[in-house]
């Protein structure tokens, strides 16, 4: 004799939706009610937090070296890495200051804005940096793997350099310079830090120049260790992509 089926069974094996019992609303409102406990105890939590966490965040971009004496300076970051290098200098903590030219957009050869090496010729002479402790790297950088590779080349036997950036592009530029210092079979380069006085690491989330920065910053070094090291394939500048764009155009069609 069969046992007999029951109707919910039958109901399920037709297609038919299961009415809902009283036991069914009440397991649901349990979850609903544990992940609303849930999520009110994780955002208490990250709001009480949230500074520390922003913090550690912010820091983690901050990776630099103890200032020591070197032999070659190169600045990477604007008038106040030359103000550092200028005290390194004067201090006898630094023995010559590299300069270098970056590639000439459209604007610069019209004459519309003077050329980036005659920018740092002008910041030299006004901050008195003698002449015989400034050297020039030939040619035009186009990215920051080509200036590192060519100030490297630069050195003598035995001579240390240190590049001076931001501290806030830190933690991108050490690894660049890791991976130059790797490419020329050399130690690797000391990274000195220049403060930023519109973003400090303790609030910087409360500046939209800080979200800014970090953002950026994040961004720059997710990407460069996710991305498998291809010195060739780096990104050739707007001016190279300019011009590569007018040759094809006016090249002669072929036959």
């Amino acid at each position: 004799m069969s046992a007999a089926i029951p109707s919910e069974a039958l109901a399920a094996s037709n297609g038919e939706s299961l009415p809902l019992t009283a036991g069914h609303w009440q397991r649901w409102r349990r979850r609903l009610l544990r992940g609303c406990v849930g999520c009110l105890f994780a955002g208490l939590l990250l709001w009480c937090l949230h500074p520390w966490l922003l913090t550690r965040l912010g820091r983690s971009l901050i990776a630099g070296d103890s200032v020591r004496s070197v032999d070659v300076l190169l600045v990477l970051d604007g008038r106040p890495g030359y103000e550092f290098a200028e005290h390194l200098l004067s201090e006898g903590q630094a023995g010559q200051l590299l300069l270098f030219d970056k590639v000439h957009s459209r604007v610069v050869e019209l004459g519309v804005l003077p050329t980036s090496i005659d920018l740092c010729r002008d910041l030299v002479e006004e901050l008195h940096i003698p002449v015989r402790q400034v050297a020039e790297l030939p040619g035009q950088m186009t990215h920051l793997d080509q200036l590192l590779d060519s100030a490297l080349r630069h050195l003598g036997p035995e001579q240390t350099l240190a590049v001076v950036c931001s501290e806030w592009r830190s933690a991108y530029v050490r690894v660049k310079l890791s991976r130059a210092a790797t490419r020329n079979h050399c130690t690797r380069p000391l990274l000195f830090l220049v403060d930023d006085p519109e973003a400090d690491p303790e609030n910087w989330w409360q500046t939209r120049h800080g979200i800014r920065l970090v953002c950026d910053q994040l961004m720059r070094c997710t990407s460069l260790r996710l991305a498998a090291e291809t010195h060739d394939a780096s990104p050739i500048s707007a001016e190279q992509f300019r011009r590569a764009a007018v040759a094809t155009h006016e090249a002669p069609p072929s036959e």
